[in-house]
């Protein structure tokens, strides 16, 4: 191989390690969802809302989810198991899946007991673009201040979730 053979292998390899790496997930988001974006949802019983419902002072964690996820339901349940540490969270279970997914999801959850969680269709696909979405379930917190804290994409420990709310 020549000298220039080289160069080149080396260059591409370089800029396919730069565009690679990730920081800590917030890398080219638009700067819209600093502050906590207002997502129109339509609820499993047909009425409409927004996240701008949530009160400030209250942490705010939105989860884009596909209700036959299998991570998605696991991340479900380790929540609902420690809702007792997270009832002071507002949560959103946003997706874009049927209505009827939806209603499933939630009845088999028993998600309408918990004052604290709304669950979704983010019917003007909003979410998916705006966070640049690649897998689910895809969680995003926001602290008291309606202020961007944290992007999770994937599945994470409850242990995790406690950290990045706590501290």
């Amino acid at each position: 191989m020549s000298l220039k053979s080289y160069m080149t292998l080396f260059a591409i390899i370089y800029f396919v390690t730069l565009t690679g790496c990730k920081s800590n997930g917030n890398s080219g988001l638009d700067k819209k969802v600093l502050n906590l974006p207002l997502i129109d949802l339509l609820l499993v019983d047909s009425s409409k809302m927004n996240t701008n419902e949530t009160p400030k002072g209250k942490q705010t964690i939105l989860i884009y989810f596909n209700p036959d996820c299998e991570h998605c339901e696991e991340q479900t349940k380790a929540i609902l198991a420690n809702m007792d540490i997270l009832k002071e969270a507002q949560f959103y279970f946003i997706t874009n899946q049927s209505l009827a997914m939806l209603s499933y999801f939630s009845e088999y959850h028993h998600l309408n007991k918990y004052a604290n969680i709304k669950i979704g269709q983010d019917y003007s696909n909003y979410f998916r673009p705006t966070f640049k979405v690649r897998e689910v379930p895809f969680i995003v917190i926001y602290d008291g201040n309606k202020r961007l804290k944290k992007i999770i994409p994937g599945a994470i420990e409850i242990k995790q979730l406690f950290e990045f709310l706590y501290n």
